[in-house]
């Protein structure tokens, strides 16, 4: 229910947020479709391999437009860095609106510069653990699997068998992961918190402390959004885009999921705060 009431009440907040996704989205496909139009033109090749991935195209792209594809390659690495600054910044305005119970601008840029230092620490504590985490199943992979080597494998499955046998275990460890660093944001600005390891810590008693609760809220929250996207998915191969309303209107499907995304991060925090008081 705080997460509901958190959702309406921070509505401009979301709002805010979702134009600035947005303008930073047309400033990464402007220069790809430059690109695009620059070196392929009206390719035909170019539009029959849109709807379906093809391989080959793929390869006598990169073979011919090398240099273009790596400068967006480049592009893409710093507007994903930039995505990350902006979200850490809008989380510590999220967060501290929630827990403050304050939603006016004020308390918002306040909590967004206040925090971001503590919280961009954070993230990049548990990065490097989500980082740790991943490689430690790769290596459990070539372990089951045999290795990566074709020459190396007993049968043809051997991948396919190692990777459903540890995907179950990896996306618990990833989730539990998961919950406690969202668990250590709200502990770091409810709480005021500077380190990162006390943060942790404390957040890492309290989800288990309520870890059915956390279990079944993230279920839920994963099973909301997955619905969300597989409904866009379904509207778009029904619809196609072949004609003008046709494209408008996944347009405007495609951007009321993204705005359902960024609402569900409040609701999010919100019970994450209500299940750690």
């Amino acid at each position: 229910m705080v997460g509901l009431m958190a959702a309406v009440k921070q509505f401009k907040i979301v709002l805010l947020i979702y134009v600035s996704n947005l303008l930073l989205g047309v400033f990464c496909v402007l220069p790809v479709k430059s690109f695009l139009e620059g070196k392929i033109g009206q390719s035909l090749s170019l539009k029959e391999s849109l709807p379906q991935f093809d391989f080959t195209f793929l390869i006598d792209v990169l073979n011919n437009f090398g240099d273009g594809m790596s400068v967006l390659l480049n592009q893409s690495v710093f507007v994903i860095g930039i995505y990350l600054l902006l979200f850490v910044f809008w989380t510590g305005g999220i967060v501290y609106g929630i827990t403050s119970q304050k939603t006016d601008w004020k308390s918002f840029w306040e909590g967004c510069y206040r925090f971001f230092f503590r919280l961009l620490r954070l993230t990049v504590f548990y990065l490097i653990i989500h980082g740790l985490l991943l490689f430690l199943f790769f290596q459990l992979f070539q372990f089951f699997s045999g290795g990566l080597s074709p020459f190396a494998l007993n049968t043809d499955n051997d991948w396919t068998k190692a990777f459903w046998l540890l995907l179950p275990f990896y996306g618990l460890f990833f989730l539990l992961v998961t919950m406690i660093h969202d668990a250590a944001k709200v502990e770091m600005v409810g709480n005021d918190r500077r380190s990162v390891f006390l943060t942790s810590g404390a957040a890492f008693i309290k989800v288990f402390r309520n870890i059915f609760s956390f279990l079944l809220f993230y279920f839920l929250f994963l099973l909301t959004l997955c619905g969300g996207i597989a409904l866009c998915s379904f509207l778009n191969s029904k619809l196609g885009g072949s004609q003008y309303w046709g494209i408008v209107l996944l347009f405007v499907i495609s951007q009321i999921l993204i705005l359902f995304r960024i609402k569900m991060k409040v609701v999010k925090y919100g019970a994450v705060c209500e299940m750690t008081d």
